[in-house]
């Protein structure tokens, strides 16, 4: 899903003429800036029930260039870790397990980037987004 897919949606299932697509996407845009704000000064957010983002650091570590074969210092970075909460660990991922999709999107629980969900006892990890 895109901001502006988002905004689309909100504005659809708002009562006709409540907001203008403009107001919802100032607000959009104001709670995405407000998020990321207070991932840089307190390292966390939590919305209970849905999502927690935390900022992990990767400390630095030997590595080689994968060209030229040279050792080399992986510098240290943080990033962002996101937990899916207890609401969406039950209704999104079993939409996408019995195939439910949502206009526009095809997804599968191995096709999201750093999930843990491959485990054969299927539960659902964390995912890894680099800051």
């Amino acid at each position: 899903m895109t901001k502006k897919s988002l905004i689309l949606l909100i504005a659809d299932r708002l009562p006709e003429n409540t907001l203008k697509k403009l107001h919802i996407e100032t607000i959009v845009e104001t709670t995405l800036e407000v998020f990321i704000a207070s991932l840089a000064e307190t390292g966390r957010i939590e919305i209970r029930d849905f999502v927690v983002f935390t900022v992990k650091r990767t400390p630095k570590r030997p590595g080689r260039n994968p060209v030229t074969g040279a050792e080399a210092i992986i510098p240290e970075r943080n990033y962002v870790q996101f937990k899916a909460g207890k609401e969406m660990k039950e209704k999104a991922w079993i939409g996408i397990e019995t195939g439910a999709e949502s206009p526009g999107h095809s997804c599968s629980p191995r096709g999201i980037p750093g999930s843990e969900r491959n485990s054969s006892d299927g539960k659902v990890g964390t995912a890894r987004m680099r800051m």
